[in-house]
């Protein structure tokens, strides 16, 4: 998975940014099971994931997730249950998962390793991606989404760095189900920029907490930044997150359709009663709206 630079002005917020958790530092086991680690792709709360290579001839290059080390029954549970719900969900827009498999206290699964850069670094190249694409892109993902509601499977935590796109633009989710373990009441786990007001109020994630987050991707992906960046902290934002409805996308782009920024506020209102039915149906709101003219045309 090839790495991009980002450029210095690209106004995103650090892709870091996390609510906070106490967690144990990243661990980089020269092997596990059959499996040679060879570095260390990227950090989770819960997890890491490593590019390794299996041991067999020709050797394959695998994705490990690997849990951090001296995790509780209730930690491990949860990760070999999201390995068995990865294990059902079988799309073309899905990265697939292998088995759970523990060796020696060392719990992961093995993924396949495509040539794909997460959708984070692809915006932070480009500062914003062309309508006709994105739009692509947002279909794609509501392809995969629509499939996953099917099966009763909510992911819960979409967000940019879960959005793997190959050099075709070629869509592969991934991080279905890993908000992980429920942390004292008040304190939702995951990226505070992507999570639905009523995660943030410790309610149960729904289909339309999906549509929520690819509303926010496509916003993300039409100008470079998020709804609510800002220099707020963690606690402010999630507080603003929770009662506000998203500031009007034409105040950054006053250049794309009039109906594009009605789109996305009724993709990311507060209640998801109130939101597209599914998402299919943002999808396509979506594209339809970004391909009206604009008043000056």
């Amino acid at each position: 998975m090839p790495d991009s630079h980002r450029e210095e002005d690209v106004p995103v917020v650090p892709e870091t940014e996390t609510v906070a958790i106490d967690r144990d530092p990243p661990m980089r086991p020269p092997k596990i099971g059959p499996y040679s680690i060879l570095r260390q792709i990227s950090q989770g709360n819960f997890t890491s994931v490593f590019l390794a290579e299996s041991s067999e001839l020709p050797p394959e290059q695998v994705a490990i997730k690997l849990l951090h080390c001296r995790a509780t029954p209730e930690v491990v549970d949860w990760f070999e249950e999201i390995a068995r719900l990865m294990a059902t969900l079988v799309h073309p827009h899905i990265l697939p998962g292998h088995a759970f498999a523990d060796d020696e206290g060392h719990a992961y699964v093995a993924m396949p390793c495509i040539d794909a850069a997460d959708f984070w670094k692809d915006i932070a190249r480009r500062r914003m991606l062309e309508c006709t694409l994105l739009c692509q892109v947002v279909n794609q993902i509501a392809e995969a989404l629509e499939y996953a509601h099917g099966r009763n499977v909510i992911h819960g935590n979409l967000h940019p760095k879960h959005i793997l796109l190959d050099r075709q633009h070629r869509v592969r989710l991934i991080g279905f189900g890993e908000i992980g373990p429920r942390l004292p009441p008040g304190i939702p786990v995951g990226n505070p920029h992507f999570l639905a007001p009523e995660q943030i109020r410790g309610e149960t994630a729904v289909p339309a907490t999906d549509i929520y987050a690819l509303s926010e991707v496509a916003y993300f992906g039409l100008c470079g930044s998020l709804p609510f960046a800002g220099d707020a902290g963690i606690m402010s934002l999630l507080e603003l997150k929770r009662a506000s409805a998203p500031p009007s996308i034409r105040k950054r782009r006053p250049d794309l359709p009039t109906p594009v920024g009605e789109v996305l506020q009724r993709g990311m209102a507060i209640q998801p009663r109130h939101r597209f039915a599914s998402a299919k149906e943002f999808a396509h709101a979506f594209q339809d709206a970004v391909q009206r003219p604009t008043e000056d045309q």
